[in-house]
């Protein structure tokens, strides 16, 4: 005779401030997302400079992101480090743009924005 024996699985329970949290860090990513976005077309239609702009406010998304938004949210510390590889990128992005080089800056615009999903997928999840 076989004997099975209920076991329960307990699932942490987030608090309420790691849920604000959370939030505030998916909102100001997908924030940074949009910005990069608007670069990545700005430097298609062969406008560094106003990719240059959009790279700018992509970093301050970015920073907040890192060192406001996203506190005392679960894998902060992996978080942290990989948004300052992403803000690396924007930089280069940026640099780039300010000497009218867009199609140079336009793979590393393509690594930001995957460098946020990854970042996205690991907040959410």
């Amino acid at each position: 005779m076989l004997i099975l024996a209920a076991t329960t699985v307990s699932m942490p329970v987030a608090s309420a401030a790691e849920v604000r949290g959370r939030a505030a860090c998916v909102s100001t990513l997908e924030k940074a997302q949009s910005l990069n976005k608007k670069a990545l077309e700005a430097d298609g239609h062969h406008r560094p400079r106003t990719a240059f702009d959009y790279n700018r406010k992509t970093w301050t998304a970015i920073r907040d992101a890192q060192h406001r938004d996203c506190r005392g949210v679960r894998d902060e510390r992996e978080i942290r480090h990989r948004l300052d590889s992403i803000a690396d990128d924007v930089k280069t992005a940026e640099r780039h743009n300010h000497y009218g080089r867009a199609r140079k800056a336009m793979p590393y615009e393509e690594d930001v924005w995957a460098g946020i999903r990854r970042v996205l997928s690991l907040v959410t999840h």
